[in-house]
């Protein structure tokens, strides 16, 4: 393959998938990719708060277009519903993506099996190749633990950074 020609990012819109968000973006502006910016609203959480959920979806990918305006990435806002897993792997195969990238939190062991993991799931069913990025709120530090912040009040301000060019549309 001599490059990506669509690149499928997978957002919940949380801090730990911003970090996926500016690679994939990154990735499709070197190689002139264009990219879908896909929400998945899961199912079960639909009945009782879908119009809050869907309002998140149009801010997470609002998110994506903004940075891919910036960069000079075309993105395309697509909100979903169902299993995410599912739902993005079948997504990405019916719209011919080269690739699908998403982020992680980084769990392991006992917390990955209890908790589920919607990217270790792409990552076993795709038929596309995923690109994992690692939140940089859960890498290690030095001295910690991975999966712990420092300071709560760091990860608020780097979240503020982030949306503060940001303006969502009414």
């Amino acid at each position: 393959m001599t490059g990506f020609k669509k690149i499928a990012i997978a957002t919940d819109g949380s801090i730990n998938s911003r970090d996926a968000v500016d690679a994939g973006i990154e990735l499709a502006g070197v190689t002139n990719a264009t990219v879908d910016a896909i929400y998945v609203i899961h199912s079960p959480l639909t009945k009782s708060n879908s119009s809050s959920l869907s309002e998140e979806g149009k801010k997470a990918t609002y998110y994506v277009k903004k940075e891919g305006e910036e960069k000079g990435v075309d993105v395309k806002p697509v909100i979903l519903e169902g299993n995410p897993a599912e739902k993005i792997i079948e997504y990405a195969e019916k719209n011919d993506a080269d690739l699908v990238v998403m982020g992680t939190k980084g769990h392991s062991g006992v917390k990955r099996f209890l908790l589920g993991s919607v990217a270790e799931n792409v990552v076993r069913h795709s038929k596309v190749p995923v690109m994992i990025v690692q939140s940089k709120f859960t890498q290690p530090v030095e001295g910690k633990r991975a999966g712990k912040l420092s300071n709560e009040e760091m990860r608020e301000q780097k979240l503020r950074e982030k949306r503060e060019h940001v303006k969502y549309p009414d």
